[in-house]
């Protein structure tokens, strides 16, 4: 069953096409990875899908309803959820508040039960606190929930990201080079985790990500894209053997490696 297809989506900034004629489906459950260079026009997809830009050309269609046009908002409320290449936490803000904030986004009250802090108000702010406790402990991030977000480890600092995204309860999931700037054994653990997001929250998972261990390792298929525009797509095998991605992104150097 596919939750996402991208129909020839392009995307021009004055002269450049930063997108270009671009198709793909998800399907429900998957994780797929989108690699290639720098400037390929990687983000500018997610931001594509996010709502962050409107394509010039094409469309996004989630779930069987055509996204292409409504805004971000509506998107995340249909079960869209992304984290961002540069960490975007409230660095002053406890682990805690940075999960809790995504949480109440999600929880069932109106703006006369937040003035009157009436008896629903406090159930669903309750019921908030009790999923922002369980994903901090999914994390292992519980011991730790008092501390502000600028204390913790860079490592630490993508989970707390990812968690404050599954706060938001996405049926899709977009991560933005979640193994940026992270150790070996961080990244083996990171593998881990993405595994057990898939099976505890049953959430289809699109990842953008330069480290192709971790990219070999978690995909089930990944689409390759160079100058905006796509030029592979098939399982890791056929991706590291494909002499297109050699040459434009992956080298001879990883494949005798």
């Amino acid at each position: 069953m596919k939750i996402l297809e991208i129909k020839n989506i392009t995307k021009n900034f004055g002269g450049i096409k930063a997108v270009s004629n671009v198709s793909f489906d998800v399907k429900k459950g998957e994780i797929l990875s989108i690699i290639g260079p720098n400037g390929a026009g990687k983000t500018t997809i997610f931001n594509l899908i996010t709502g962050f830009y409107i394509p010039d050309d094409g469309k996004i269609i989630f779930k069987g309803i055509d996204i292409t046009k409504i805004p971000t908002y509506k998107r995340i409320n249909l079960g869209i959820g992304r984290t961002f290449q540069n960490l975007r936490l409230f660095k002053s803000m406890s682990i805690f508040e940075n999960v809790l904030s995504a949480s109440l986004v999600k929880s069932e009250y109106n703006l006369l039960s937040s003035i009157t802090r009436n008896k629903n108000f406090y159930l669903k702010k309750s019921e908030a606190e009790h999923k922002t406790r369980k994903l901090l402990e999914f994390f292992s991030l519980d011991k730790k929930e008092s501390y502000p977000a600028i204390s913790l480890p860079y490592g630490e600092q993508r989970k707390l990201e990812i968690a404050r995204a599954l706060a938001l309860d996405p049926e899709l999931l977009l991560v933005d080079e979640p193994a940026a700037g992270m150790n070996p054994s961080e990244v083996i653990d990171l593998i881990d985790i993405f595994h057990k997001i898939q099976e505890t929250f049953k959430t289809t998972i699109i990842i953008i990500e330069h480290h192709m261990d971790f990219v070999m390792n978690i995909s089930k298929r990944i689409i390759v894209v160079d100058f905006g525009e796509k030029i592979m797509e098939g399982t890791p095998e056929e991706v590291k053997n494909d002499k297109r991605v050699i040459e434009a992104y992956l080298g001879e150097e990883f494949i005798s490696a």
